[in-house]
């Protein structure tokens, strides 16, 4: 079900001509389905609405770019993942795993430091586990 709510803080009773009823308030809540096209109308915004209107204020590159550098996030995860369970030590270095041996295998340059932002984050994800 979808979750709606008024756009200025105020009530909206929706009635319907087979006696349902539901109100539409300031927070979402979720709202059955025979509701939705009477809440659109009133002016009521679906939660999925105020979603796509944020992704609409981002421009299209930016969206590849931040999908690009999650890719490579995730990327270096994974080869971090590897690099624990082979117990690859040629992959690593004094201060964790070697920036230019995992730069060349992820494909991207990947510096020191973010070689170690994403280290330490690996480290924290397996101590909690």
């Amino acid at each position: 079900m979808k979750r709606f709510k008024t756009n200025d803080g105020s009530k909206v009773r929706i009635a319907q001509l087979s006696g349902h009823v539901a109100w539409v308030g300031a927070t979402y809540e979720e709202l059955h389905e025979r509701f939705h096209s009477d809440a659109y109308s009133l002016g009521c915004v679906s939660e999925d609405m105020q979603k796509n209107t944020v992704l609409d204020s981002v421009s299209p590159k930016q969206v590849d770019e931040l999908l690009e550098r999650s890719a490579i996030d995730n990327a270096i995860i994974a080869e971090f993942k590897r690099i624990v369970d082979e117990n690859d030590q040629d992959a690593m270095s004094n201060s964790g795993p070697d920036a230019a041996k995992l730069s060349k295998k992820i494909g991207h340059r990947i510096s020191s430091q973010k070689r170690n932002g994403m280290w330490h984050k690996f480290q924290q994800e397996q101590e909690a586990e």
